[in-house]
């Protein structure tokens, strides 16, 4: 390919990248990669890119590109590395990082987070970790209102915590090591919008240390573990999370609830768990 045309192929190719939901195989796929002359141009043109092209990226690229394709310096990129996207990415100007974690965290709020975070590159950094840490310390009241309202039921059940001291920061999980307090006056706001995520989520969550392990099965779990018939029957310190809480059935709706639990147990293939 001639060095002229080469630089029309890696714009065009980099341009389509930036729109793809599957960014590590794109590169994987890509056989021009074995070729070193290949690799040092696109390398090349990465480095050239100017800061209104960054910035443009950081707004419009796909949250998978934005996650994976972004690093701190130079020496944040690995030459050898067992994945192929590693040997490349753009490394963000001092100046366009809060622009950066803006768009990062707001893609993330709406992503399964804990896979989110731990495929970020920038995490092995210091510098971007104290950022993102401020970041989130520095969000207002309504900015955590809104993220309450929008934000996917896997951000709201693992980013949430009630006050700084429940934040882990040599946590083993990354996520736990960036958490965001919930204000007080907007603890029962959090508390509906997360029971709502909870009926209406096609996973039940179990309580597993600080956060929730997430085993996969449908709502009727809900149905079957979350009612009781006394306050009586809600045990403070059980071994299971969820039985620390439950509904308590009026008598009215007795008969509703029975309904409603054999149509499930009709439909479910695991009746002896249930």
């Amino acid at each position: 390919m001639p060095d002229d045309q080469l630089k029309q192929y890696i714009d065009r190719w980099l341009g389509d990248l930036t729109k793809t939901t599957s960014v590590r195989d794109v590169i994987a796929e890509n056989s021009l990669f074995i070729n070193v002359k290949f690799r040092n141009a696109l390398r090349h043109y990465m480095k050239q890119l100017s800061t209104e092209q960054i910035a443009s990226i950081i707004q419009t690229a796909n949250y998978e590109y934005i996650n994976l394709m972004f690093v701190m310096s130079e020496e944040d990129i690995n030459d050898n590395p067992e994945n192929r996207y590693e040997c490349f990415g753009i490394v963000i100007p001092d100046d366009l990082l809060q622009q950066y974690i803006n768009r990062w965290f707001d893609v993330s709020t709406k992503m399964y987070f804990q896979s989110v975070i731990d495929k970020n590159r920038l995490m092995i950094n210091v510098k971007f970790r104290s950022a993102l840490r401020t970041y989130i310390q520095q969000l207002t009241t309504e900015n955590i209102a809104f993220i309450i309202q929008t934000a996917d039921a896997d951000f709201l059940n693992t980013m949430s915590v009630m006050t700084e001291e429940d934040i882990n920061d040599n946590s083993v999980n990354r996520y736990e090591c960036f958490c965001i307090p919930i204000p007080d006056q907007l603890l029962e706001q959090y508390i509906v919008k997360w029971l709502e995520c909870l009926t209406k989520n096609l996973v039940f969550r179990e309580f597993h240390q600080q956060m929730w392990t997430i085993h996969e099965c449908n709502i009727s779990d809900f149905i079957n573990k979350m009612f009781v018939m006394a306050e009586n029957d809600i045990k403070a310190n059980a071994e299971n999370r969820y039985e620390c809480f439950g509904i308590v059935i009026p008598d009215d709706l007795l008969q509703q609830y029975i309904e409603r639990w054999f149509e499930q147990l009709t439909k479910t293939s695991d009746i002896q768990k249930t």
